[in-house]
């Protein structure tokens, strides 16, 4: 499965060990810098994650301004045991408002889900004004 998620998100799988360090490195920085954008209209809810419905798969993505010129977004699918079965990251150049980064953070999400195939989702997201209008 591990080897999956690393095709999907690096195209082919690491092998080179200083590499996926910086890999690794620039991915927890890059989040940690993710983290600290704002989306208006946030609604104030549990961080906890809960499992969906019994024969539903549960998609939580997010988006966010990565550095001074950029944005990324990322997506986990888990089935109802919380097991993980699908994740991406995705990063671009250039800068927009933080509800069309989380829309393009969730396009991705659901383009990938139905390229493996996936359906029965459960999406999950947290910028309100995106949400309502799914």
């Amino acid at each position: 499965m591990l080897d999956c998620g690393n095709r999907l998100i690096f195209g082919s799988l690491e092998r080179d060990v200083a590499r996926l360090s910086k890999r690794t490195s620039t991915f927890v920085m890059n989040y940690r810098q993710m983290k600290e954008k704002t989306c208006t209209k946030r609604s104030v809810h549990s961080t906890a994650w809960k499992p969906p419905a019994m024969g539903l798969l549960k998609l939580n993505f997010d988006g966010g301004k990565v550095g001074e010129h950029g944005w990324g977004g990322g997506f986990a699918v888990r089935g109802f045991d919380g097991e993980i079965i699908l994740a991406g990251v995705q990063q671009r150049q250039g800068t927009m408002a933080p509800v069309i980064g989380e829309a393009q953070a969730c396009l991705f999400a659901l383009r990938s889900a139905q390229k493996y195939g996936l359906s029965h989702l459960c999406v999950e997201g947290d910028c309100l004004p995106l949400i309502q209008k799914l």
